[in-house]
């Protein structure tokens, strides 16, 4: 008889979703992260505002979401996906991010702030007349700028922990 001697190891399915930060609503993003699927395997990405729920007929539609899928590369150690993201319909707000493995039942969320977008307007291009010299302010007077911090919605963590809740609602629910 002839026999092969096998080892290996299996690992609970792993997904992990990098850091997203605050964005600015109408821009463009990459949701990222890292997992242990194999390389080729499906990532449900769906981008849900925490606020999402029934609304009235007479209501106009007051959330947005995105989704779609991401398929999983070859990383250093861990394998990687990634979903890019056009925020051009999303209202300010706090988003929660679900990403679902299609393979194996495993499920990680997150969450990120989309503030409304700042207008930078645009440079002013000045000439001076010919033979007029312009002038630097003296050395050693400065201006600061004084900074600002960007709104945020409110209720933002309330929300989010109603929204994982449910989801986690919906994961037991499945099993």
């Amino acid at each position: 008889d002839t026999y092969v001697k096998l080892t290996f190891n299996v690992d609970e399915a792993y997904i992990a979703i990098d850091p997203i930060g605050t964005k600015e609503s109408g821009s463009k993003f990459t949701i990222s992260g890292t997992t242990n699927a194999a390389v080729g395997d499906k990532m449900i990405i769906d981008v849900t505002s925490a606020a999402f729920g029934p609304s009235k007929k007479t209501e106009a539609a007051g959330f947005g979401a995105v989704s779609g899928t991401a398929i999983v590369e070859k990383g250093d150690g861990m394998n990687t996906w990634s979903f890019e993201v056009d925020a051009s319909e999303l209202k300010p707000d706090e988003y929660i991010v679900t990403v679902e493995s299609i393979e194996a039942d495993k499920t990680a969320t997150a969450t990120f702030n989309m503030v409304e977008a700042t207008e930078t307007p645009p440079a002013e291009v000045t000439t001076a007349p010919e033979g007029e010299v312009t002038t630097a302010p003296p050395e050693g007077e400065t201006t600061t700028a004084e900074p600002t911090t960007p709104p945020t919605p409110g209720f933002g963590a309330l929300v989010a922990l109603a929204g994982l809740g449910a989801v986690a609602f919906l994961v037991l629910r499945r099993k």
